[in-house]
């Protein structure tokens, strides 16, 4: 059985407006494909959410190779461990669930990045509040706090990142804009072995529309 269609929403890294960039559609056997929106090629836009595994090819059907038939780009978008532990909870869904369940349920509201999804073919995307570069001080020591499992340095802030399903995982990160800007923020602990966010940077135009 075909699934309803998940569209997916880019903001425009030249203007930040919200475009529908393309539609995931899961299939039987664990298969998913996504294709570039019509209405994304009319417009003359040609940016690519995966240059690697999906690169801007109009007219083509994207096959998804791993992660049960969902592409690395939209496996990104998913939440992680924590987010998933919470809306597994709320809406009672199997340890297997697919994770194009949880990319639906997960709230755009709440998502962090380039990309969001629905069910409409049109954007329906609520303001992203994106945090601004003078918030970068008090957004990276609470994300360190989260991550070290200590009291909360800014509780106002605390409450909206807890409230964020897509923080959760090995290593919190934040989307931070600057002007027409926007930076990936991703602490470094002094425990760590390796510059973890400069690996991070090195990976990141095969996992970020911007």
């Amino acid at each position: 059985m075909i699934s309803k269609p998940i569209f997916v929403y880019l903001q425009r890294p030249d203007n930040g407006e919200w475009v529908t960039v393309g539609r995931y559609l899961r299939g039987d056997q664990e298969e998913g494909t996504f294709r570039y929106a019509p209405s994304y090629v009319r417009a003359g836009l040609a940016w690519s959410i995966d240059p690697v595994n999906l690169p801007f090819v109009p007219d083509l059907e994207w096959k998804a190779p791993r992660y049960r038939g969902l592409h690395d780009a939209l496996r990104d978008t998913c939440p992680d461990a924590w987010g998933r532990m919470l809306i597994r909870k709320e809406h009672g869904l199997a340890e297997d669930a697919h994770d194009s369940r949880f990319l639906l349920l997960a709230g755009n509201a709440d998502r962090w990045g380039a990309l969001a999804v629905g069910t409409s073919a049109k954007p329906s995307v609520a303001n992203l509040a994106t945090p601004r570069l003078p918030q970068l001080e008090a957004l990276t020591q609470e994300l360190l706090a989260i991550f070290e499992r200590r009291a909360p340095v800014d509780a106002k802030l605390r409450k909206r990142l807890v409230a964020t399903p897509s923080l959760g995982g090995a290593r919190p990160k934040a989307t931070v804009r600057d002007g027409d800007d926007y930076w990936l923020v991703k602490p470094y602990l002094p425990t760590d072995i390796a510059d973890i966010p400069l690996l991070k940077g090195a990976f990141l135009p095969q996992n970020c529309a911007r």
